[in-house]
């Protein structure tokens, strides 16, 4: 039951749950503010994975479970392309409904009586939700159809080649699998939103790929060496874990906590672990049950372990460079050289333009929301003669004079931002008080 329980953590933290927790904890980090509003927009996804780890060992404690043990079977199969798939996609399409229902209920009963949203935001989330209702039906029964089975049949047959060989195998599909997770690319734009680009999210995925296949070519080695035990990485990971935590940049320690939940989402639930089964039944030493699962539970570890270790270095290099002399300290242009820049657009845009901008030399931004436009683009909300502005996003930027060239003429060639520039010497925006006479 430990393995189950642990890898339960990670496959309860899906495709549905993580974007959806993820933008709570945007939405109330943006309401509440404060200093500490980027720490606050993540952690619940990591909260979250500690509710079914302390559900199933209850289960297994209080329901008198000792032990489980299966027998190697073969599993049926189903001729022909489309009976598989006509066969599940029905009981998908339940329990993917069935899923969306209770939030969709709550929201729309809310958005009668408080929200109010316009009509052309609802019809948006509306059709959201009818895309992300087909998308979990599709995806779940292309699991159930094939894509479970073929990673099974992949950890069989390399099992049987050469057990050896499944620790690279592992590896491998470790780099490959988290970066084709759908919550990892959620997680990195929230951490590029909320932090304008100061952690680049390249590196966060670097980081998670790397971590990731560590980890799984770790759990290939438990399967093929009977006294590794699955405990003996999990207590000294996440103890580690915990003692980084406390020298880590704190928005590093709530982020490495989400990302052991997004790492191991619908893909490793269901590739992943489909592989360590299927490797699990051709090592005659294994055991289906203890040593195909926990391969989740060492694929979330991960994340934790190597996010915060990624913290303790940005807050190295952060004291370090608070130490140095007052001389040395900075390589910034006199504030004469640089020039002010600031790019109104829609709301939603102003993430491509702080990419755009970081691709042609800008080190970062500031996103400012607000209301604005011309006369035309306003709306009028119901029952009400008011007109509203629609709400737009200015991305502020202090850039060189050559590179902010450079990004407004990238702005200028991205029609699709419609991008309203406008740009002011570093100096206009600076008041230089004279030094008052002392006291003596």
């Amino acid at each position: 039951f430990l393995a189950i329980a642990v890898d339960s953590s990670g496959a309860t933290t899906g495709a549905l749950t993580t974007p959806f927790a993820l933008a709570i904890t945007l939405g109330l980090s943006t309401l509440i503010g404060g200093k500490e509003s980027e720490e606050h927009a993540f952690g619940l996804v990591g909260v979250m994975s500690a509710g079914p780890i302390l559900a199933i060992l209850a289960v297994s404690l209080f329901g008198g479970y000792t032990s489980l043990s299966a027998a190697s079977t073969q599993a049926a199969s189903m001729e022909g392309i489309l009976a598989p798939l006509l066969a599940v996609a029905p009981l998908c399409f339940k329990d993917s409904l069935l899923a969306l229902a209770p939030i969709a209920t709550l929201f729309f009963l809310y958005n009668a009586f408080r929200f109010k949203v316009p009509k052309s935001e609802l019809r948006s989330i509306i059709a959201g939700l009818f895309l992300t209702l087909f998308g979990l039906v599709f995806f779940l029964t292309g699991v159930h159809a094939g894509f479970l089975e073929m990673g099974r049949i992949i950890g069989m047959q390399v099992a049987e080649h050469s057990p050896a060989l499944l620790i690279i195998v592992g590896f491998f599909i470790g780099m490959i699998v988290v970066l084709m997770e759908p919550a990892v690319h959620v997680l990195g734009q929230q951490i590029e939103t909320v932090t304008a680009g100061h952690i680049p999210v390249k590196l966060i995925r670097a980081t998670l790929s790397g971590a990731v296949a560590l980890a799984i070519a770790l759990s290939m080695v438990r399967i093929i060496v009977p006294s590794v035990h699955l405990a003996y990485f999990l207590i000294p990971g996440f103890l580690i874990a915990v003692i980084l935590s406390f020298f880590s940049e704190p928005i590093f320690v709530a982020i490495a906590y989400d990302a052991g939940g997004v790492a191991s989402g619908p893909m490793t639930a269901t590739f992943v672990l489909a592989f360590a089964q299927g490797a699990a039944l051709m090592i005659p030493t294994a055991d289906v049950m203890s040593d195909g699962f926990g391969v989740i539970a060492m694929v979330a570890m991960a994340p934790v372990l190597s996010l915060n270790l990624l913290g303790v270095l940005f807050r190295y290099r952060r004291l370090k460079a608070e130490r140095l002399p007052a001389e040395t300290k900075s390589t910034a242009l006199p504030i004469a050289a640089q020039l002010c820049m600031a790019a109104t657009v829609n709301r939603g845009s102003a993430d491509a333009v702080v990419r755009l901008a970081r691709e042609h030399g800008a080190a970062g931004a500031t996103i400012l929301l607000g209301r604005g436009g011309s006369f035309a683009s306003t709306f009028t909300l119901p029952l009400s003669t008011e007109a509203v502005m629609p709400e737009q996003e200015v991305v502020v930027m202090v850039l060189p004079y050559a590179t902010a060239q450079a990004v407004q003429r990238a702005l200028e060639e991205a029609p699709e931002l419609r991008a309203q520039i406008s740009s002011l010497p570093a100096t206009a925006m600076v008041k230089v008080y004279p030094a008052q006479p002392s006291a003596e």
